[in-house]
């Protein structure tokens, strides 16, 4: 199989996983999971009329099957916010690194790296790199912004609305796969350069 069939194939699979974890995000609520691996005991059952007597809360408890700890471990990791965004943004990162490269091989007669003998610019190395380096890139895009977020307050996820984690995921995945495809394009935009054209080989 061509390199350029791989790259297809692997950023197919990355768009899908994109979405399957978008779509668990946006619809599973994490917490019982997490409360499954929380140190302190299992929480108090609630209603609408508040806290359940205990007998009645120890005996829903013991109805209501439990997931394992390694379960909830993995489903925590996939469906809590900054976790979930955190893999959206390196997957979107590395769909930039593999639609980069298949950008690159249009336009340069289906080759997916630069001539040996050429001395390549900047943003011809970023279009040719491997997507696992890519996705490595976009992943000091979240890391910026966990960073930021934490320094402007103590409890950014604490109760996240499903609006505010579609705008999460959707600022943090178009970042990171701008800064997968191609940085140099990412500085454009921020320093409101025209886009340059890139001149292509047969």
């Amino acid at each position: 199989m061509s390199e350029v069939k791989t790259h297809v194939m692997a950023g197919v699979l990355a768009v899908l996983a994109w979405f399957l974890l978008f779509s668990a995000g946006v619809t599973i609520d994490s917490a019982p999971y997490r409360n499954v691996l929380a140190p302190s005991s299992a929480p108090a059952v609630r209603s609408e009329s508040g806290v359940l007597p205990a007998p009645i809360a120890e005996g829903l408890a013991s109805v209501v099957k439990k997931p394992t700890r390694g379960f909830a471990f993995l489903a925590v990791m996939a469906l809590f916010t900054p976790l979930n965004v955190a893999l959206l943004t390196m997957v979107a990162g590395f769909v930039g690194g593999c639609a980069s490269r298949l950008g690159y091989a249009q336009t340069h007669g289906g080759r997916v790296t630069s001539e040996p003998h050429e001395e390549p610019d900047a943003s011809t190395r970023f279009r040719t790199e491997n997507p696992m380096a890519s996705m490595m890139r976009s992943f000091l895009v979240y890391l910026a912004f966990i960073a930021g977020v934490f320094i402007t307050t103590n409890e950014p996820f604490a109760n996240p609305t499903p609006d505010q984690y579609v705008r999460l995921a959707g600022l943090l995945s178009f970042v990171g796969f701008l800064v997968g495809y191609d940085p140099t394009k990412f500085q454009d935009i921020l320093s409101l350069k025209p886009v340059r054209k890139t001149e292509g080989r047969s």
